[in-house]
């Protein structure tokens, strides 16, 4: 899967339905040698020209490819030979415009990589080559203008093999039988974070714990690829890992994937702020939501509103009660799974769960569906709200690994690609 910059969780608003369309093929049918940036915005000083790049794709052996998306209602009229888009002519024609685009980029990339600590023959030594896709459109050969040729187009029978069709375009710029090279993984760090996109791996607020997290974790380290991995291959699996390590970016891509099959997911975690934040974050999902995000006490005052009850408001002269918090409210999860008022899920994610109690855990096994169920639970078992009251991740069977990069010291984040 290629690594997608800005990542899915933060790309909501950005670009049309077509460039959607063709974010997530990419996304899903290039490998993860790949980055791929969408929307990338520069400047050109010179000229003082400013110009957005609908997805620049760059790979460490291939070199980096310029792709202008185009959308319904494009076509070339022959006639009066220009582009035009629901029978109005566009301000540049889309061949040319991917190409502008690359040699003003060339331009500025060039400068940037001089200042490399790497030696090598040609001032930018990485090939530059760019295509046109029409995601939604499919276009005969004899019928492009001069400027396009087939090789280097996109259509809408390219969609299902985009991985064949992006080594085509690079083996097409690549018969101008330049000397370009190979990079190295020093290198390739160096072009993405230094020349492509600078910004990438700077955290502008280091007290902001969730965001500082997410941005760090644009690119998914080894180590969480691992995690995701296990968690696709144990339908039981706990995952431990101390503060700054992802645990919660990890527990939002696992829902989505699971989303993405069809499944009915229950995400929860115990603080309520945590809660919203996880909300927010799957209303964000560009595939059609059966996630249920919330913190735990928040899920059971739902299920409690479900049978007709009132605990939302009795709650409010509860605070200090633990046995309300602790017990009687938890309880109403059982009451409606009794009345069958709870539409069982098929996985359930936990973040926090070092806060939870034994006698939730077992509630909340209770809402999975069958022995086919998934179950994924992140904790810290340094940070545990009640001490000897939470066996159940000790003596659980269950797949058990360990998240041990910390992704809040900028000197990591540096080291992640």
């Amino acid at each position: 899967m290629a690594k997608m910059v800005p990542d899915p969780f933060q790309r909501k608003g950005r670009g049309s339905k077509t460039e959607k369309k063709l974010y997530n093929a990419f996304r899903k049918q290039l490998d993860d040698d790949y980055v791929i940036y969408h929307s990338l915005e520069y400047l050109i000083e010179y000229k003082a020209t400013e110009g957005e790049v609908d997805f620049l794709i760059v790979h460490p052996r291939h070199g980096i490819l310029i792709i202008e998306c185009k959308g319904y209602g494009v076509h070339y009229n022959k006639a009066q030979k220009c582009w035009t888009r629901r029978k109005h002519k566009l301000r540049k024609a889309p061949g040319k415009q991917a190409r502008d685009q690359k040699f003003d980029l060339l331009s500025k990339f060039k400068k940037k990589f001089k200042r490399s600590p790497f030696h090598f023959k040609h001032p930018f030594p990485v090939l530059m080559g760019h295509g046109v896709a029409f995601p939604v459109n499919a276009f005969e050969k004899d019928s492009l203008p001069n400027d396009l040729v087939s090789e280097i187009i996109i259509d809408s029978g390219d969609m299902q093999d985009l991985d064949t069709k992006i080594k085509s375009i690079y083996e097409f710029w690549n018969r101008k039988k330049m000397e370009f090279v190979s990079l190295k993984a020093s290198e390739f760090r160096y072009l993405l974070n230094n020349v492509i996109n600078p910004t990438l791996n700077v955290v502008n607020n280091l007290n902001n714990k969730l965001e500082n997290q997410r941005n760090s974790l644009s690119i998914l380290s080894l180590d969480q690829r691992k995690t995701l991995d296990s968690i696709w291959a144990n339908k039981k699996i706990l995952i431990n890992g101390g503060a700054g390590t992802g645990k919660t970016m990890l527990a939002l891509e696992a829902g989505r994937r699971f989303n993405e099959e069809g499944k009915r997911v229950l995400l929860l975690c115990f603080n309520k702020y945590l809660g919203a934040y996880l909300s927010r974050k799957v209303e964000e999902f560009e595939s059609e939501s059966k996630i249920t995000a919330t913190c735990f006490h928040e899920f059971c005052f739902r299920c409690d509103e479900q049978a007709g009850g009132n605990k939302r408001q009795i709650a409010i002269d509860k605070r200090g009660d633990n046995d309300f918090w602790n017990d009687e409210l938890p309880q109403t999860i059982f009451d409606c799974l009794n009345e069958g008022l709870i539409e069982k899920y098929d996985a359930l994610i936990v973040d926090e769960a070092q806060d939870f109690r034994n006698t939730w855990f077992e509630l909340l096994e209770l809402c999975l569906k069958d022995d086919n169920s998934r179950m994924a639970i992140f904790y810290d078992k340094e940070q545990n709200l009640f001490r000897g009251e939470n066996s159940y991740l000790e003596e659980v069977e269950a797949f058990k690994f360990s998240l041990n990069e910390n992704f809040r010291n900028t000197g990591n984040i540096t080291k992640l690609i």
